[in-house]
């Protein structure tokens, strides 16, 4: 259900989602993503069994497909390559401070819910105060729809600024370009992908981790979990954007991937120690330090794709980046 569910269409649909971002514009696939999202969200708290979840959430993974190379590739045409990094990492904090408020308002929610009598009066959805929780996020996510009319869709243009790492594709072909750089796309997603699956492991399990191995409850860790790992990431994401702009300034072409390296290197230890120490306290420190470093070349490397990447296949190419790092991560 966190895994292969969430990643079947999202690997399916990806690519043909971020082809018809490139083509018609942006905003409306946007649109329809966040629409998506929001509705098979809702639809999860209403299933009645495993293979109706496990479906929801493949209509989860479709929306959500749609929604993050969508805007990434609006934030490298709105920003020169010089500040792309700090901007892609302020939006990717954006998903750290989600995680956060999950972790931290998803346990107290549950908890809420199920102590509310008025709640009598949904009947059968009543029962499992999970089920209330997944509409009312799914429901509050329709709120965003006016405000995403609101954002201008920018035209691509192949001579927006940045380094070209790689070599342009003849007539824009996404099969073209992955050919003639698979090398170096190769290494990229493949590379995260293997970075996301640690970063995935430690979201699907340390609950399960802490109150099966400590006895906390869910809603104590959520709130201490969400803030211990929502803080280091927030710093590290726009830290490492901050600093790769700053030695992009410089004239570091390769600040992106220098953020990415150091990440790599930083959280093998505290994701090492952490599942095994004796005391929870220093268990959580140490996710915070994971969450850390984690986060700190996340917005980096998602640039990076935007900068080698010629602007009229940005969608397309940032979709099959986030298929992979979705297959080998989530999946």
């Amino acid at each position: 259900l966190q895994g292969f569910a969430f990643v079947m269409l999202f690997a399916l649909m990806g690519v043909p989602m971020g082809a018809l971002a490139d083509r018609y514009g942006k905003r409306r696939v946007l649109v329809f993503g966040l629409v998506v999202w929001c509705g098979f969200t809702a639809a999860c708290g209403l299933a009645e069994g495993f293979w109706s979840l496990f479906l929801f959430r493949v209509g989860v993974g479709l929306g959500e497909a749609t929604i993050s190379p969508c805007c990434l590739s609006m934030i490298a045409q709105s920003f020169p390559a010089e500040r792309r990094a700090l901007a892609t990492s302020v939006f990717v904090s954006s998903g750290s401070i989600g995680v956060g408020l999950a972790f931290t308002g998803g346990g107290q929610l549950v908890d809420y819910v199920a102590r509310l009598p008025e709640l009598r009066l949904l009947g059968p959805l009543a029962d499992d105060p999970w089920r209330v929780a997944f509409v009312m996020v799914g429901c509050a996510g329709l709120v965003l729809l006016p405000f995403m009319m609101t954002i201008r869709d920018t035209v691509p243009s192949t001579a927006d600024g940045g380094p070209r790492l790689g070599r342009s594709a003849p007539r824009g072909e996404l099969l073209e370009f992955m050919r003639a750089n698979r090398a170096l796309l190769l290494r990229h997603f493949g590379a995260f992908a293997a970075f996301s699956a640690i970063a995935y492991g430690v979201l699907a399990w340390a609950p399960s981790y802490f109150i099966r191995g400590f006895g906390w409850s869910a809603a104590q860790f959520g709130l201490v979990f969400g803030l211990s790992f929502a803080i280091p990431s927030v710093f590290g994401t726009i830290l490492g954007g901050w600093w790769s702009s700053r030695l992009r300034r410089a004239g570091r072409e390769d600040s992106n991937f220098t953020m990415r390296r150091w990440g790599l290197a930083g959280v093998g230890l505290p994701a090492t120690l952490a599942p095994v120490v004796a005391s929870p306290w220093l268990a959580m420190a140490l996710y915070g330090g994971v969450a850390f470093f984690l986060s700190f070349p996340t917005g980096c490397s998602a640039a990076a794709v935007q900068d080698y990447t010629p602007a009229p296949l940005r969608a397309r190419v940032t979709a099959v980046y986030y298929v992979a790092v979705s297959l080998g991560g989530v999946g």
